[in-house]
């Protein structure tokens, strides 16, 4: 069974690699995204594309995360499935690190450090001939670390525009 998996595997790197276009961007987006637990994010971001690869640097703040705010910085490699400058799909895997002032999980007044590690899946279109957009589940695990370490799983939906 593992050897069909890696042949599946290998069969479509093979043709995504094969058939992919040369596709060399950067772009500056703003995006916003809710979810759980997080009801409303706000991110400043950057995304460099090389091909196939893809890194996503930002900076976000979330005024509303079950009573508390919080900022983070967060940085994600993409892969990017079948590369053009159009209509692209991707996946990633990325980590959030930032700070919380504010009740999480308890509804006390506490601050909190907390790091997301993430993986994404999501798609960037383009609307006309200078502006993008993308759309990006990420699933993931805060850590709280705050006395003793808390664990809350964490699904959000974006939606990013380029400017």
């Amino acid at each position: 069974m593992n050897k069909i998996k890696i042949g599946i595997l290998t069969l479509i790197t093979a043709i995504s690699t094969t058939f992919a276009a040369e596709v060399e961007q950067s772009t500056p987006y703003f995006s916003v995204e809710g979810g759980f637990p997080t009801v409303l994010n706000l991110n400043l971001g950057y995304r460099l594309q090389k091909d196939h690869n893809g890194l996503d640097v930002g900076i976000g703040a979330s005024p509303i995360v079950l009573f508390n705010l919080s900022a983070y910085g967060y940085v994600n490699y993409l892969y990017y499935l079948n590369p053009n400058p159009y209509s692209q799909y991707y996946i990633g895997v990325g980590s959030h690190i930032g700070y919380s002032v504010g009740s999480m999980l308890d509804y006390r007044y506490d601050n909190r450090w907390f790091a997301k590690p993430q993986l994404l899946i999501g798609k960037e279109f383009q609307i006309n001939a200078r502006e993008k957009h993308f759309i990006q589940l990420a699933a993931g695990n805060y850590f709280v670390f705050s006395g003793s370490p808390k664990y809350v799983p964490s699904l959000t939906l974006s939606y990013g525009f380029t400017y």
